[in-house]
């Protein structure tokens, strides 16, 4: 078992594990829970995704995040398990923590092998309830439930029968309305309600802010007033809530008490306790607004907060722009453009302090063997991963840095990083080429966009999956299905881009003939050719390294170009490995025809020379080489 990330520190390393990091909740969450952290000497690092997984069979790359996450390496693992939607998304995630001994807490919804902190919401709500009944004495109430059979839902319904008996009030059934907490649900029980009644109820009680406001603006769509003629409360504390006219009645969840409760339970050890639940109260407290009927309230300054909202728009709008052209320039790009211009460009928007995107393939780096970058990463070894840095630099964004490192460090110099007060937020990169790529970022937590990251990573991941499909396409393209080197096509596009981005100072071209290859099909048929000219092609294969250039660009006639270290030295070696690995397949085969080679090698400076006259230069010592074989017969 490796050591863990806060081995040798005098603080506690956690991970903590949401979904939607975009959503105003979350970011909420991220806030307080980083600053509340440092007080309680730990260190976070949160690992999220773009969706909360209601869309299951649309989010399966998504739930590589769970993976993500080196359960062995952290102290304790916070798991905001409400906020996935898919029941047991993060099985394997507690499984694997539980082997290495290291505690998980589940958040608000019951996750086995957990030990469960689930929130006293009764109390919270029953203030809500005594509010409208008792301060209020509204007496005709109708209750706007969440779903049948919800732990959350009836729980609510439970305190409201409750309080409605304390106060001699007689509960009736028929006045409960279920709205599945959404917004359309919440229409079709207003339209049975108003359509069941003779009356309207003086109030309404909903079990969340969602269908609260719902509630509201279908009343006033149909020329009711709110509180006037009908009251209205809802729970949980939503933002638009508070903007609202008139402002709602809601219960407010205090997220700062919750994170300072947590980090001091963690520090405490109560976590290595049999306990496999603990109940936590009094994080809710009651909020009250005018749609309850409550008169003279200080509201918030609606206006101010619908011109900044506008303004956000108009903001996050012209960023998806950029993103949309993002795609449409560069989908047909190289991988080097994505890394060296696009996501440079694109992070620039963000309020952020560093970016890592690590992923255990080549596409990190162009899929081409002559990059000149800060390292030549490649395939990453088992157990290894390939992280590329990205710094703020003022305006500017700069490649600082490309690596391999051990897999479950997560980001190179994990621990100078843990030392800030800018908290990590580990993102899935998911794409068909690299199915476990992840993003890193060191955020600015006030200043952050996170709607605007959220699109950039989806539009990442969109981005990296039509380079692949376009790079299989090319391989097709520009591949010999015969031999498997280049073909003529893929030769010339692949020297062009030798030429534009490694300094290539001198070349050598090594220009292959195969001798009587015209012989072999006219003796033993183009069959037989096609055989002689696969092994061919494996020979050369296995002949040359990967940062060296072999193509097919006739029937028989094959290029080898050089352009790193002792190029004249190096084509001895490849011509010496194709003689020595001819003559074995000369010795094997049953046939009477032999593999020989005329073979031509051309080496010089660049200079002002083009790639055509190195060519031709290679070709007419090939050719000259074929007639004296012919000639020393």
């Amino acid at each position: 078992m490796g050591r863990k990330y806060s081995e040798g520190k005098d603080y506690k390393v956690i991970a903590f594990v949401t979904a939607c990091f975009s959503k105003d909740d979350q970011q909420d969450l991220i806030k307080k829970v980083t600053e509340k952290s440092f007080e309680q000497n730990c260190r976070v690092i949160f690992f999220s995704t773009l969706t909360n997984f209601y869309m299951e069979d649309l989010d399966a790359g998504e739930k590589r995040i769970f993976d993500t996450v080196a359960v062995e390496k952290f102290d304790a693992i916070v798991l905001m398990a409400e906020t996935f939607k898919e029941e047991g998304v993060h099985k394997k995630l507690v499984q694997r923590a539980a082997a290495a001994g290291v505690p998980v807490i589940a958040v608000d919804h019951y996750v086995e092998g957990c030990i469960n902190v689930s929130f006293d919401y009764r109390e919270a709500f029953r203030k809500i309830v005594k509010h409208m009944v008792e301060f209020h004495g509204y007496r005709k109430i109708n209750f706007m439930a969440g779903m049948p059979n919800n732990s959350f839902s009836d729980e609510r319904l439970e305190v409201f029968r409750q309080v409605l008996e304390e106060n001699g009030r007689e509960f009736d059934p028929k006045n409960v309305y279920y709205g599945y907490f959404w917004e359309n649900p919440t229409i079709e029980a207003m339209k049975k309600m108003l359509e069941n009644s003779t009356e309207l109820p003086e109030a309404i009680i909903c079990a969340n802010d969602t269908m609260a406001l719902t509630v509201c603006d279908y009343l006033k769509q149909r020329g009711y007033r709110v509180p006037e003629d009908v009251a209205v409360s809802g729970f949980d504390g939503l933002e638009a809530g508070k903007y609202h006219q008139p402002q709602l009645l809601t219960s407010v969840y205090n997220v700062e008490a919750f994170a300072e409760a947590l980090f001091r339970r963690i520090n405490d050890g109560g976590l290595v306790a049999e306990e496999k639940e603990w109940r936590v109260s009094a994080y809710h407290e009651i909020k009250v607004g005018g749609s309850c009927g409550c008169q003279g309230l200080p509201g918030e300054d609606a206006a101010a907060k619908i011109i900044q909202l506008k303004s956000d728009m108009y903001e996050q709008m012209e960023y998806q722009t950029n993103l949309g052209r993002m795609v449409a320039n560069y989908g047909e790009g190289e991988g080097m453009d994505i890394i060296q211009k696009v996501i440079p460009h694109q992070l620039r928007y963000m309020h952020y302090y560093d970016f890592w995107f690590c992923s255990e393939q080549r596409l990190l780096i162009a899929d081409y063997p002559f990059y000149a970058g800060s390292s030549r990463l490649h395939e990453a070894a088992s157990g290894m991963i390939n992280a590329i840095h990205y710094e703020r630099q003022l305006e500017n964004v700069a490649i600082n840095y490309a690596e391999r490192m051990e897999a479950d460090g997560l980001i190179p110099e994990l621990n100078n990083y843990l030392e800030e007060n800018h908290p990590l937020l580990v993102v899935s990169v998911p794409t068909q080429e690299d199915p476990n790529a992840y993003a890193v970022i060191s955020m600015d937590t006030d200043r952050f966009w996170y709607t605007a990251y959220s699109s950039f990573i989806f539009h990442l991941r969109f981005l990296l999956d039509m380079q692949r499909s376009k790079k299989m396409l090319m391989q097709v393209y520009r591949t010999d299905a015969l031999t498997g080197v280049l073909n003529r096509n893929g030769f010339y596009a692949m020297m062009k881009q030798v030429m534009e981005y490694s300094s290539v100072k001198e070349l050598t071209v090594i220009s292959l003939d195969m001798c009587e290859f015209k012989q072999i099909n006219d003796t033993y048929g183009h069959a037989e050719g096609d055989e002689a000219l696969k092994a061919v092609g494996e020979i050369i294969r296995k002949s040359i390294s990967p940062r060296e250039i072999a193509a097919r660009t006739g029937g028989d006639e094959f290029l080898i170009i050089l352009f790193r270290g002792n190029q004249k030295e190096r084509a001895k070696e490849i011509i010496a490995s194709m003689n020595e690995k001819a003559e074995k397949f000369n010795g094997k085969n049953s046939k009477r025809y032999r593999l020989i080679f005329s073979i031509g090698v051309y080496s010089e400076l660049m200079g002002e020379h083009s790639l055509d006259y190195f060519l031709r230069e290679a070709d007419k010592r090939m050719y000259q080489n074929k007639k004296e074989q012919k000639l020393g017969r």
